[in-house]
Order: C-alpha cells, then structure tokens, then sequence
C-alpha cells in the first residue's frame, strides 16, 4: 500500500510513466476542475493531476477510479522543441484517434496494439511482434 487511509481499497493500478520524477505519483482524470481543484485540463474531458487530498476523499468515498482516474510513477519530458523536432524526423508515430475513453479505459498490454491498428494497415507487421524482442 502507498498511500495511508488506501489501505482498504482494492487494488488500483500504478503505470510507469517516464524516467523523470519517478519517484512522484502524477494522475490524469475525467474529473473537473470543480471536483479535483488545481487540476490542468488537458482536453475537452482529460485532466491532468491536482489536489492528491480531495482525489484521496473522492475515492474513500466508494466514488469510481477505474475509467475516471489513471495512475503514474514519473512522466517523459522534452525540452523545449524536441518532441517536435522528433515528430517531424518521424521518431513518432502521431494518431488523432485517441481518445480520453480509450487512454483511460486501454490496459497496456492491447493499448499498443489497438492504436497501430487505428493507424491503418501499414502497421499490421508491428502488431505481430513480441513484447520482448529478444523472443522474435
């Protein structure tokens, strides 16, 4: 257990998030600025982060997680211009179809998956590898 006053909560998954701060909780949700104060919004329905003390007595509550709340240890960043530089090289491959539903709802195991193949089937041979390379 993390977090004191969780403990009787049933367990709520924990995503890596990137290498940086990856000692610090960050959150992304569907909960509003008026719900979760000091939130970021995102996009028209994505939040990113705000006062962990109300997100806490929201969820003791019995309120739902699971769809509405998405947990991480650490981010990835960029410095400034980089992630564009690197769309633009085609490091990244860019999808406009996902949606707060499907970042919310994906587990990661077919999130992978299921984007490349929103993505058309230029991408189908990517679906068919392994997780661990060094299996293939």
């Amino acid at each position: 257990m993390i977090f004191a006053g969780l403990e009787t909560l049933p367990d709520i998954p924990i995503f890596l998030g990137g290498p940086v701060n990856s000692n610090r909780l960050f959150f992304i949700h569907t909960l509003d600025t008026e719900v979760i104060t000091g939130a970021m919004q995102l996009s028209e329905h994505l939040y990113f982060d705000g006062e962990f003390e109300i997100l806490k007595k929201y969820i003791t509550n019995g309120l739902p997680v699971e769809k509405h709340v998405k947990f991480f240890l650490g981010y990835s960043g960029w410095t400034p211009g980089q992630l564009k530089a690197e769309i633009e090289n085609n490091s990244w491959l860019v999808s406009k179809s996902v949606t707060t539903e499907n970042i919310l709802h994906a587990n990661d195991e077919m999130f992978w998956k299921e984007s490349l193949e929103n993505l058309g089937s230029k991408y189908k041979t990517w679906t068919q590898f392994p997780k661990n390379p060094d299996l293939n």
